[in-house]
């Protein structure tokens, strides 16, 4: 007996794919500072309770350090909100600017390109579709017509020709008479 091929019912992957499964993701790193950060504040809140139960009188200069030391973090910080905001301020202005000197122009071009456009629409529906739809129109009367006189032609033919035909055989019967 033969052994048939397996026939796997999933496509076989990829190395990228192999690749990003093993590395860093998204939600990997969400998760992981998310985690952290709750470290960090467990771990501050253990450091408080220890303080608290110990002597204050040799933790003062350690606290008023630590103090100090989060006073200017947060002094800094809020340097660098204050430098952000400045930053964003100026590129929506820069914006605001883009769009006054760049955009508004290119409107106004197509707007006036609307315009013309719709007078000459106008134009050739007036001087030149106009006489040409009329001037179809009064040739394709002009065939009628001439369809119809022909027909008439061809009517009044074939009458003459069977008037003749009558009498042909009106003078037969009488001969034979």
């Amino acid at each position: 007996m033969t052994a048939s091929p397996s026939v796997s019912a999933t496509p076989p992957t990829s190395a990228p794919a192999a690749e990003a499964k093993s590395g860093w993701t998204i939600t990997r790193v969400i998760i992981a500072s998310i985690v952290g950060f709750i470290v960090v504040i467990v771990a501050l809140f253990v450091i408080a309770v220890i303080l608290a139960l110990t002597s204050s009188s040799s933790l003062g200069p350690i606290i008023e350090l630590i103090r100090n030391f989060v006073i200017i973090v947060l002094t800094v910080e809020g340097i660098l909100i204050g430098v952000a905001f400045a930053i964003f301020v100026a590129q929506i202005a820069r914006l605001v600017n883009l769009l006054q000197n760049e955009t508004k122009p290119i409107l106004e071009n197509a707007q006036e390109t609307v315009k013309v456009t719709s007078g000459t629409a106008r134009f050739v529906g007036d001087n030149i579709a106009r006489p040409v739809i009329v001037a179809g129109g009064f040739m394709a009367g002009a065939r009628s017509l001439l369809g119809d006189l022909g027909g008439i032609r061809r009517a009044i033919k074939h009458t003459v020709k069977d008037a003749k035909e009558e009498a042909e055989k009106a003078k037969d019967a009488v001969q034979k008479k």
